[in-house]
């Protein structure tokens, strides 16, 4: 009895580019989240007028300096995870680790304007 032949071209396609192109955007991803956390530790200069003119709550400043970072993992998180569903089921996922990237710059503006609600000019903080 002849064994059937294992023929390449019958075999599910596997799409390289489709993996390898992911992949090395997730990791630019992770480099944008240590560049996303090093914009937060800027955000503590927001603090400078305090004591003399301002009245300054530290703990609102300082989860604005946190957010940038909180916001860039989450969405590195999400991006990783939603990339591995779309790779799996052979779908393009080029795209993906771009777009969260994208919002994740949205974490520098939240968290400029957490720090800036805790400093208040004459004394009262909103």
């Amino acid at each position: 009895m002849a064994e059937p032949s294992a023929d390449p071209s019958t075999g599910p396609r596997v799409n390289k580019h489709g993996i390898v192109i992911p992949i090395i955007l997730l990791v630019l991803q992770v480099g944008s989240v240590l560049v996303f956390g090093a914009f937060g530790l800027f955000i503590a200069f927001i603090s400078d007028s305090c004591g003399a003119s301002s009245t300054c709550d530290t703990d609102r400043i300082a989860l604005g300096m946190m957010t940038p970072l909180g916001v860039a993992v989450l969405f590195f998180l999400i991006s990783l995870v939603h990339s591995i569903k779309r790779m799996r089921a052979d779908e393009s996922a080029w795209w993906v680790p771009i777009v969260w990237t994208t919002l994740s710059a949205s974490g520098i503006v939240i968290g400029f304007i957490v720090a800036a609600s805790g400093v208040a000019a004459n004394g009262s903080l909103v």
